[in-house]
């Protein structure tokens, strides 16, 4: 579920924006000093890989979905 994502999602963060911080400080630097960018960041990051989740989700459930009623069909 989503709640369950997010609860785990904290801990992914912190360790991409550390990884950030290796590559590029500046713009590491202002994510860390400005808890409204943060916040924002955070959450569209959250909501783009939930979405790409589902999606990825979705597909795999109508591939199933698609290959259980072919072997039905066959039946």
């Amino acid at each position: 579920s989503k709640q369950n994502v997010l609860a785990i999602f904290d801990t992914y963060f912190d360790e991409e924006i550390t990884k950030l911080l290796n590559g590029n400080m500046n713009f590491y630097k202002k994510i860390v000093d400005n808890d409204k960018l943060r916040t924002r960041v955070k959450s569209n990051l959250f909501d783009l890989i939930y979405y790409e989740y589902k999606k990825k989700q979705n597909k795999e459930n109508t591939t199933r979905d698609e290959v259980e009623s072919k072997d039905e069909g066959a039946n």
